[in-house]
């Protein structure tokens, strides 16, 4: 049963690192085959081994394993971490410890990464997605993969329940949603990654809707993406904040024959 297991092996998307001297892993000369993340035998690069969330009350921890399926000579990074609910909104970023997690022993070796943080009212999640960054080093070639992970704990062995995700291969992607806004009249950044057939997009436009002054304002309704693929806004908060709790909806769009939208979350705490 392959309960609790769910392989990286299965990854879309293939992103290359730009600007890092790397190159896509391939099975010549290197031993992992780039199109599944495998060595020459077959063998995913990672497992990963998601767990229920430990409730009490607004508060959750979380803990998930990774386990190497290849030898030392692969180094892997995971990095990124993102985490969401469909049930319940998380009052802020939950906290990832540590932030990067590295693999460079043997097969087998594990690490984990704990994950805490608070909903915005008491809750029972129970379906999760987690996503981050693989990045496998050997011989100096780099390969690096965007995954996500769909956990149920009340179907944990059911393929609709739980499972990968396979990255979009064009839209929007790594957006800094929900943003929490805490200080009156203070600048922030909203930023969202633009991805096309698999890969970063750059010098592509992207335009934000029109919103109401009172959620505050931003310098241009239009960011061009840079060479990793991300808009940025620079967004200025009102000079008076709207009621604690208080959620603004923002919304970005970009149109290449076909439009695809994000939307970004606001989130007014006045108490912080």
């Amino acid at each position: 049963m392959r309960k609790y297991i769910l392989s990286v092996l299965t990854f879309f998307g293939l992103f290359v690192l730009s600007g890092c001297g790397g190159d896509n892993i391939s099975d010549s000369g290197s031993g992992v085959d780039s199109g599944s993340g495998a060595d020459t035998k077959g063998n995913p690069a990672v497992e990963i081994r998601p767990t229920e969330m430990i409730i009490n009350g607004d508060t959750f921890v979380l803990n998930v394993a990774f386990i190497k399926k290849v030898d030392s000579s692969y180094k892997v990074e995971l990095s990124n971490f993102d985490l969401t609910t469909d049930s319940c909104t998380l009052s802020q970023q939950p906290v990832f410890t540590p932030d990067v997690l590295h693999l460079d022993g043997g097969i087998d070796s594990s690490a984990t990464v704990n994950i805490t943080g608070t909903f915005d009212q008491n809750c029972s999640a129970t379906r999760y997605m987690f996503s981050a960054t693989q990045k496998t080093t050997k011989d100096g070639k780099v390969d690096t993969r965007m995954f996500s992970v769909t956990y149920d704990s009340n179907n944990p062995d059911n393929p609709d329940g739980g499972g990968i995700i396979p990255v979009p291969s064009s839209g929007f992607f790594n957006a800094t949603t929900p943003l929490e806004i805490t200080q009156a009249s203070s600048p922030y950044e909203i930023k969202v990654q633009m991805i096309e057939d698999g890969y970063v997009a750059s010098g592509k436009t992207v335009k934000m809707k029109p919103f109401d002054s009172k959620y505050g304002g931003v310098d241009s309704y239009e960011a061009t993406t840079g060479a990793d693929g991300y808009a940025v806004f620079a967004y200025t908060s009102p000079n008076v904040l709207p009621v604690n709790g208080t959620s603004a909806f923002f919304e970005l769009t970009h149109d290449n024959g076909t439009v695809i939208t994000q939307n970004i979350v606001l989130k007014f705490n006045t108490s912080g």
